[in-house]
């Protein structure tokens, strides 16, 4: 993790320091040269989509080597097949941009404990938890959760609508806001694409009558790719006459 990053600032710079280990940068090595480097008791800090890119570039782990991984949800499937290729560990930690580190998880669990700096305010609203840091501060967690015995909890959705794309909180319905305004575009709706299918946005246009599609895909494409920050930019488009729905009328995938 660079540690110009909070994230990176935390695992890379605080913690080392805290307690008195060396830190190896490991942003710019290939995926030979962090093998080579891996020892016994190491700790790899980064972000899912670099373990993406480790799970496919390391076949095996040297013996006790864990993980962290934060800034976004880290697909399960990825923790499942590092540990399977042998990494030790892997923790998850849940927080924001305001609070740093809030809870964490330790594969494979499903739901997080909160750290113990952080508490529950008192009653639990499970559609807008609120935490208490020991200092006195409070502050709204970014998500829904649902509240488990024994102090844990599991997350069930943003409150603000965000993904994160990156690392970066990406807001998909400002995006489809303004592929709205767009000419031709009648209206568009964008939503994070599914693990199988990549890692950024896709957005799904309903074109204005008598639009030719194919000059509509050119013009939003070269938009796109001149207006929009890299990590806001729908990088696959769908056309229809309508927002697809499922069997029950409700919206769906495509």
């Amino acid at each position: 993790m660079p540690t110009h990053h909070a994230y990176g600032f935390l695992f890379a710079a605080l913690l080392p320091d805290a307690l008195g280990v060396d830190h190896v940068d490991a942003t710019k090595l290939g995926a030979a040269e962090i093998a080579r480097s891996l020892a016994p008791g190491d700790l790899v800090v980064t972000f899912p989509d670099r373990w993406r890119w480790l799970e496919r570039s390391l076949p095996n782990w040297p013996e006790d080597v864990a993980g962290v991984v934060s800034t976004a949800p880290c697909p399960r499937d990825l923790i499942a097949a590092l540990c399977e290729r042998g990494l030790a560990a892997m923790t998850e930690v849940y927080g924001s941009s305001e609070t740093a580190g809030v809870a964490v998880r330790r594969w494979p669990e499903f739901s997080y404990s909160l750290m113990p700096h952080w508490h529950f305010v008192e009653p639990v609203s499970e559609d807008a938890p609120e935490i208490d840091h020991r200092s006195g501060r409070r502050i709204w967690l970014p998500d829904r959760i649902r509240r488990l015995d024994g102090g844990r909890f599991e997350l069930a959705g943003r409150l603000d609508g965000a993904v994160q794309v990156g690392g970066i909180n990406v807001y998909p319905d400002r995006v489809a806001a303004r592929l709205r305004d767009r000419p031709g575009v009648k209206d568009a709706t964008v939503r994070l694409m599914r693990p199988e299918e990549g890692v950024r946005l896709k957005a799904f246009i309903v074109p204005e009558v008598g639009v030719d599609i194919t000059a509509l895909r050119a013009e939003l494409f070269a938009w796109i790719d001149s207006d929009l920050p890299t990590v806001e930019r729908p990088t696959a488009l769908s056309f229809g006459p309508r927002f697809p729905t499922g069997m029950m009328g409700k919206s769906a995938d495509w």
